[in-house]
């Protein structure tokens, strides 16, 4: 009885959407449209939990070990992307 079905949205000249009643300030949305042209909005909530690595010397591991290992170094690389 209290669903308001049809609530106006409006959008700025950047294309953003502006609802007070709606939407939270700075927070992510994601946006879909379904088969009849609808835009549904679905609030993207960050992950909580503990943070992966603790130290410099784990990520460093990780990063050593990792499978996407690169055979050229940085240097050699962004001097073939400069170079014509």
């Amino acid at each position: 009885m209290w669903d308001a079905p049809h609530m106006r949205v409006l959008t700025d000249d950047r294309c953003r959407l502006q609802s007070r009643d709606l939407f939270k300030p700075r927070t992510r949305y994601d946006a879909q449209v379904d088969e009849r042209g609808r835009v549904i909005l679905t609030e993207l909530v960050p992950k909580a939990g503990a943070a992966r690595f603790t130290s410099t010397e784990q990520v460093i591991r990780a990063i050593e070990t990792s499978p996407l290992n690169f055979k050229r170094s940085w240097a050699e690389m962004s001097q073939e992307l400069r170079e014509p």
